[in-house]
């Protein structure tokens, strides 16, 4: 019996994602995300023709690298999202930890780069940044939250605004001095500005727990 039409079979898929690998690395080089179709097509070993057979086009790239990108880091998601929970403010810190450490010593910034320099005033690759990169990121982080709130941790918020006053001044920093070179013209000391974050995100956030007044 053959594939249902309009279904890819398994060799197409196994050289797509074989590409992909390939592709992911060009286009985290510097300059890469404004690299050519041919440029791409070079890098791969391939045809441009081959390229669009796979992709259709320079976004189609770009967006599959994305895209396997994030299924690549779902456990990690998972990991904020549903993984333990230990008091608020050690929580929180395991998180601002776990995330810088992804977008500095893994590949996490490289994809926020990448997002970021493909994706201004495009209307694919905007889009395409935002659901394969940095949304799943403030999902997980406000589901965790969710749990906090659950716990009585915090106090009532939208925990979309929440997840993005957490994360975003992070981000910011990352790549503040990681990516743009502050570390060389205008140096940040990370673990105060993170240890001083973290403090102004409790007292913005954390529910005040009342001590039961002591009998006379």
């Amino acid at each position: 019996m053959g594939r249902p039409r309009g279904t890819r079979n398994a060799r197409f898929l196994a050289t797509r994602k074989r590409l992909v690998t390939k592709l992911a690395r060009r286009l985290a080089e510097p300059g890469g995300a404004s690299a050519s179709m041919r440029q791409l097509a070079a890098t791969s070993g391939v045809s441009v023709s081959t390229l669009q057979h796979y992709f259709g086009d320079r976004a189609g790239v770009v967006t599959a690298v994305l895209e396997s990108a994030h299924r690549a880091g779902q456990s990690y998601l998972d990991e904020v999202a549903c993984g333990f929970l230990p008091p608020l403010r050690a929580s929180l810190s395991w998180f601002v930890d776990y995330i810088v450490a992804g977008l500095v010593e893994g590949k996490v910034g490289e994809l926020h780069e990448l997002g970021l320099a493909a994706g201004f005033r495009d209307d694919k690759l905007g889009p395409a940044y935002l659901n394969h990169i940095l949304e799943p990121t403030l999902q997980a982080l406000e589901a965790r939250l969710a749990r906090h709130l659950a716990a009585g941790d915090l106090r009532p918020c939208d925990l979309r605004v929440a997840a993005i006053h957490l994360l975003a001044p992070l981000l910011v920093a990352v790549l503040h001095q990681y990516s743009l070179g502050g570390q060389q013209c205008r140096p940040l000391p990370m673990r105060s500005f993170i240890d001083h974050h973290i403090d102004m995100f409790l007292r913005a956030y954390e529910e005040p727990r009342v001590v039961p007044a002591k009998r006379r």
